[in-house]
């Protein structure tokens, strides 16, 4: 008993803890997935603002440069440099500019804000200086070695601690000195040093996105505002994921999880590009994983108190109902003992509003079942004649399908020797009437309707030979592509079907779809299913109308209609329609629709028909469009 009371409350722990437990896993990883997901597409969105912040950066330092274009060649014609120095210093003060060098017609520095050894220095080897002086401006991401940062003054500035030799990131731009005269007498060139100065970009973002946001030379991280739990400095460190530089090299952003002083994020990247387009650096921002994932933290912390409160319910519980539970299932086992002496009669009377009180009920249900099974037993011997009968008769119908399958068979090897020997006769008879057609056209051309009408009776009667024989045949599909439309136009110009319109007065519409895909299937039996549908509509139409064919396609389907306008088709007619040898023409067997069936069938399609009574019908065929060979 004791053993059993523990597996009751091991049962009722794990009823009441391990849903709870699935659910609280699913539900969390959901909410993972879906902050997850909301935090990539926040990220590509301020990626989108910050990236536009960066480019009105280099929109206000080209517009800044620019408006000093007549102060400068002004005052370097009058060659008065202090005045000119002492006006720039007022503009890198009002701009927050780190460097201004302006340069003569052969990239010669002449001038230097803040005074530095670029002043007499060389620039005609640099690109965007070469740039300037062609007249074009260049406003770009650039890196700057150590020496060059010497020669402005800015090395001190640019230090990062443990990085040798040490490099600026900087935002620059170069523009043309133009004079009245529309001639460049020189270049100016303006910029921001990024190194340890997040006030230009860095906090302009922090501002407008509330993220945190890191500028990187190559994979080092030249200027940032992610905070560190253990002062350390984020500045110097580097790029760790191979993924996201991969991704940048290829000139790719990047959203994916990463790494910084200690720190999970989901962070994003762009790559940065200079002026040739060459990748020197990027651009990043991030959002904290704990701000991502708070609400499934919270819920964390829910689900254990739950847990833990689940789990004591589920003691008491089991503690207190674990003797009712014991008693219930004996008085089960000795209805069960008295089952197995043969009587059915003795019913367990469990009265515990539990699962056991309805497997008790089942165990009733089941006695109950027995003894109408041996009363069932009992009826079907003497319903046994009976479905011996029935058998008897399901046995000779087989028997006579089968018989009609040997006779089938016997039409088959009828029709091809038929077929072998009446088409050579027909051969030789349309050829006898084409050819005294030919000679009598010119003598007696009345007499060239007549030899016409032998020809297509004859083909007529060719027709009928080759459709008893198609019928009685098993078909063999020869898979090719096939371009349904022009399968259509082909068979529509035939000869024949030409004059069979011209001679019922039946006016021709089509509707082809022009974007169908090539299709698997075999061009012959399909045109003569065309063949056989369009023959049919027009002998619908005996006093004239319109026939209608159209192409489309439809989910996963070609679809071909052939509509005619014709007195429609009857319940009575249309319960019989596809039965092989049933017409209610006067000419024909009644094997084409059926044999169009078959082949349409065959392809793995279907035929639908619509029809109404004086309005006319449409024969609808669905064909696959996918490979069924």
């Amino acid at each position: 008993m004791q053993k059993l009371q523990h597996k009751a409350i091991q049962i009722f722990l794990l009823t009441s803890t391990l849903p709870l437990i699935i659910v609280a896993v699913i539900t969390l990883l959901f909410l993972h997935s879906i902050a997850i997901d909301n935090a990539k597409q926040s990220l590509t969105h301020y990626l989108n603002m910050s990236q536009s912040i960066i480019e009105d950066t280099y929109d206000n330092l080209r517009y800044a440069v620019r408006n000093e274009n007549r102060k400068v060649y002004t005052l370097l014609e009058d060659n008065q440099p202090e005045l000119l120095r002492t006006e720039l210093k007022s503009i890198i003060e009002q701009n927050k500019i780190d460097f201004f060098i302006i340069t003569d017609v052969k990239g010669k520095g002449i001038l230097s804000i803040p005074p530095s050894k670029a002043e007499g220095d060389d620039f005609s080897n640099d690109y965007s200086v070469q740039k300037a002086l062609k007249g074009e401006i260049s406003v770009s991401t650039e890196i700057l070695s150590e020496r060059e940062l010497e020669n402005l003054g800015l090395t001190q500035r640019a230090k990062i601690s443990g990085i040798t030799p040490t490099q600026g990131l900087v935002i620059q731009a170069v523009l043309p000195v133009i004079n009245r005269e529309e001639k460049i007498i020189g270049t100016m060139s303006a910029g921001y040093l990024l190194n340890n100065n997040n006030r230009i970009i860095i906090d302009e973002i922090k501002r407008t996105t509330g993220l945190i946001s890191s500028l990187l030379l190559n994979d080092l991280r030249v200027s940032s505002n992610v905070p560190s739990k253990t002062f350390e400095n984020v500045i110097g460190t580097r790029l760790e994921s191979k993924e996201i530089k991969m991704s940048l090299r290829q000139g790719k952003r990047h959203i994916s999880r990463v790494r910084v002083l200690e720190q999970w994020y989901i962070a994003g990247y762009t790559p940065l590009y200079n002026g040739n387009k060459d990748i020197i650096g990027s651009f990043g921002i991030g959002i904290p994983e704990t701000s991502i994932f708070a609400l499934r933290n919270k819920l964390i912390r829910i689900f254990i108190i739950a847990v833990l409160l689940s789990m004591i319910l589920a003691l008491v519980i089991g503690v207190l109902n674990g003797g009712r539970i014991v008693i219930s299932i004996k008085k089960l086992r000795r209805s069960i003992e008295a089952v197995t002496r043969g009587d059915f009669d003795q019913q367990a009377n469990v009265n515990s509003n539990d699962e056991i009180e309805e497997l008790a009920n089942f165990f009733n249900q089941m006695l109950l079942q027995l003894k109408t099974a041996r009363e069932q037993l009992h009826e079907y011997s003497k319903d046994l004649e009976n479905k011996v009968a029935q058998r008897t008769a399901q046995l000779e119908a087989a028997h006579k399908q089968l018989l009609d399958y040997e006779k089938m068979a016997a039409i088959g090897r009828m029709a091809t020797v038929l077929s072998h020997e009446l088409k050579n006769v027909f051969a030789g008879v349309q050829t006898c009437a084409y050819y005294l057609k030919e000679k009598i056209i010119k003598d007696k051309p009345e007499l060239v309707k007549v030899f016409g009408d032998i020809e297509y009776e004859v083909m007529y009667a060719n027709n009928i030979i080759s459709n008893i024989l198609n019928f009685s045949r098993p078909r063999q599909l020869i898979f090719n592509d096939v371009n349904i439309n022009s399968t259509l136009e082909s068979t529509l110009t035939s000869f024949n079907l030409e004059k069979m319109f011209k001679d019922n007065n039946i006016e021709v519409i089509k509707d082809l779809d022009s974007d169908l895909p090539v299709i698997k299937a075999d061009a012959v039996q399909i045109k003569e299913v065309i063949l056989n549908l369009v023959i049919n509509a027009a002998q619908a139409m005996a006093e004239g109308g319109k026939l209608t064919v159209i192409t489309k396609s439809r989910d996963g389907f070609l679809r071909l209609e052939v509509i005619d306008t014709g007195g429609g088709i009857s319940k009575e007619v249309l319960a019989n329609l596809f039965n092989p040898f049933f017409t209610t023409k006067s000419k024909g067997l009644g094997l084409g629709l059926c044999i169009a069936r078959d082949i349409v069938e065959a392809h793995k399609g279907r035929i639908e028909v619509q029809t109404q009574l004086n309005k006319g019908s449409t024969f609808i065929v669905y064909l696959p469009m996918k490979d069924i060979a």
